[in-house]
């Protein structure tokens, strides 16, 4: 029998984050908030748009969901090193409406 691949980060996860990747299913009811997470990579892709410029879709899981992240532009160079399959993050940030 095995475990989930958090279950090395039982403690990192409980004292350091402060919610799931379930609430971003709702994003409208943690605008604003600071937002910190763990999950396991568990896909990456590395893409390059119609203007040719790249971007990336970082697939995170946790014990309640899944989300996938869509990193450009600086983002992406600046955390395209963390795309790496298995590998457990943390995850800090706001979630903020795009302005068009």
């Amino acid at each position: 029998v095995s475990g989930h691949p958090l279950d090395d980060y039982s403690l990192e996860t409980t004292y350091f984050c402060n919610a799931n990747l379930s609430v971003l299913y709702n994003m409208h009811l943690v605008e604003g908030k600071d937002l910190r997470f763990g999950g396991v990579v568990t896909d990456v892709e590395h893409k390059v748009s119609k203007t040719g410029k790249p971007f990336g879709i970082l697939h995170l899981e946790d014990y309640q969901g899944a989300f996938s992240f869509y990193l450009f532009g600086s983002d992406y160079i600046d955390f395209k090193a963390y795309f790496s399959l298995g590998w457990s993050l943390q995850v800090c940030g706001k979630v903020k409406k795009k302005l068009i």
